[in-house]
């Protein structure tokens, strides 16, 4: 398990999905607790390298200007090599597949 990405420590693992691990880290900055969703860019190609970071950043960009109580607010986008991690508003409670 990543123990650190960027200035965030990492805490336990939240979930896994199709793109990805969801990650509880603390941002040792501001004192808060966030989501961590690793998106990894190691595929052969270049081309479709570019598009995923690419269309990451445009995912990012968009949920960063949106504000609604419904929707997790995005702080961060982190690139480490070929992953790139999005940090976002940490919401306590169970899981949907709990639910």
């Amino acid at each position: 398990m990543l123990e650190q990405v960027g200035r965030y420590t990492i805490e336990q693992e939240l979930g896994r999905g199709g793109m990805g691990i969801v990650y509880l880290a603390e941002d040792p900055m501001l004192h808060r607790k966030v989501a961590i969703k690793t998106i990894d860019f190691s595929v052969t190609d270049p081309a479709a390298r570019d598009f995923l970071r690419n269309q990451l950043l445009r995912d990012a960009r968009a949920a960063a200007a949106l504000n609604h109580a419904n929707i997790v607010n995005v702080h961060d986008v982190v690139e480490i090599g070929e992953a790139a991690y999005l940090v976002m508003e940490y919401i306590p409670g169970e899981t949907l597949a709990a639910h």
